[in-house]
C-alpha cells in the first residue's frame, strides 16, 4: 500500500537519484541508463530501489526486453525533468552574473537540414558567441521529437513531424516537397507538374517512415500508382549525387539542393498536390519550457538565419 505523501519526500529527492532513474526510463533500461551514466548496473539498481522505497510506489515495470515506467514512474521522471530543466535555468543566469556564459547546447537535426545548418545558420552565432558550444546529433524526424519531449534535446530541426503533446514549434516554414532533376531533365521549366508524371523514372526515396516518403506514399495512394525506387537512402548527399549523376530523380523540400540549384547543376520542378505543398519545417523546443538564455538567443538566430525559414515564394 502506497505510503502517505510527506514533505520529507521532496528532501528524500536528491538529483543524483533523480538523475539515475531518467537516465533509466530514456534508455528503456537499466543497463542502457548506466551506459548512458558511465556507472554499473548495479549502482543503478540501487538508486532505483531507494527512489521506489522513497516513494512508496513501483516506478519501473520490468518487460521482456527492458523496463518501463509505471503510471507513478512517468508522473517522477515528469518530476526528474523539470528538476534538471530549473538546475539549468540556474547554472546559466549564475553564468550570467559572473560574466562567463560558456554553454553546450544539444542540437538534434534532420539530415536534409545539416548543410542549411552549418553554411547559414550556426557561422553567424557561432562567431558572435564564442561561449556557445553545440552538440549535433543526426536523427530521424520520431528521434528529434522524442529527444526534445524528453529533455535530451534543446533544439530540433525537423521536417513535418507530427503533433507531439510536450514539444511545440518556436518556428516553422512552408516548405513543400519538390522533384529534384539534373539541369538537362525534360521537365526543366515547367511551372507545375503531378508527381504521376515521375511514375517511370529511377527515383531515390527515402525509406517507409521518413516524412518525405510518407507524403509521397499518400499521394500515390490517392491516384493508384507508384514510383519507380531506384535506389533508397536516408542520406540527402547520396541522393543528390545520384541525380547528378544522371541516375533519376528524386523528391525533397527545395532547401536540399540550394547549393547545386545555385550552381546550376541541379534544378527543381514544383509539385501541383495540395499535400505536398503544405509540408513544413520546423524549429521545435520542449513544450512550456522556459529556454535558457543560451538556447533562446541560438533558436532565435537559426529562425532568422537558415534559408529553411526563409519565405517561400
Amino acid at each position: 500500500m502506497p505510503q502517505q505523501f510527506s514533505p520529507s519526500l521532496i528532501e528524500a529527492l536528491d538529483q543524483r537519484v533523480l538523475r539515475y532513474f531518467l537516465a533509466v526510463v530514456r534508455a528503456g533500461s537499466v543497463r542502457g541508463g548506466a551506459e548512458a551514466l558511465h556507472v554499473t548496473p548495479s549502482a543503478v539498481s540501487r538508486q532505483i530501489s531507494i527512489l521506489e522505497s522513497t516513494c512508496g510506489h513501483v516506478l519501473l515495470e520490468r518487460l521482456t526486453r527492458g523496463v518501463a515506467p509505471t503510471e507513478a514512474g512517468r508522473v517522477v521522471a515528469e518530476f526528474a525533468q523539470r528538476q534538471v530543466q530549473h538546475a539549468e535555468l540556474l547554472l546559466d543566469r549564475l553564468r550570467t552574473i559572473d560574466g562567463v556564459r560558456q554553454a553546450t547546447i544539444r542540437l538534434w537535426c534532420g539530415d536534409g537540414l545539416i548543410g542549411d545548418l552549418l553554411l547559414n545558420g550556426l557561422p553567424p552565432v557561432l562567431k558572435e558567441n564564442p561561449h556557445i558550444a553545440i552538440r549535433l546529433v543526426s536523427a530521424t524526424t520520431d528521434g528529434i521529437l522524442e529527444a526534445v519531449s524528453e529533455g535530451v534535446a534543446d533544439i530540433g530541426l525537423a521536417y513535418h513531424t507530427p503533433e507531439h503533446p510536450d514539444v511545440e514549434a518556436y518556428r516553422e516554414s512552408q516548405q513543400p516537397v519538390v522533384a529534384i532533376v539534373s539541369s538537362c531533365h525534360r521537365f526543366v521549366g515547367e511551372q507545375s507538374m503531378r508527381l504521376k508524371q515521375f511514375e517511370l523514372e529511377p527515383a531515390a526515396l527515402h525509406p517507409r517512415g521518413h516524412a518525405v516518403r510518407e507524403l509521397l506514399g499518400r499521394v500515390e495512394a490517392q491516384q493508384d500508382f507508384r514510383l519507380s525506387t531506384s535506389f533508397e537512402t536516408v542520406s540527402h548527399e547520396a541522393m543528390r549525387l545520384f541525380v547528378r549523376a544522371g541516375l533519376g530523380v528524386t523528391f525533397a523540400p527545395a532547401y536540399v539542393c540550394e547549393n547545386e540549384y545555385a550552381q546550376n547543376s541541379l534544378a527543381i520542378v514544383p509539385l501541383a498536390e495540395p499535400v505536398l505543398n503544405a509540408a513544413n519545417v520546423q524549429l521545435l523546443v520542449k513544450a512550456g519550457r522556459k529556454l535558457p538564455e543560451t538556447v533562446e538567443a541560438l533558436a532565435l538566430s537559426l529562425a532568422r538565419r537558415m534559408k529553411a525559414f526563409a519565405p517561400t515564394s
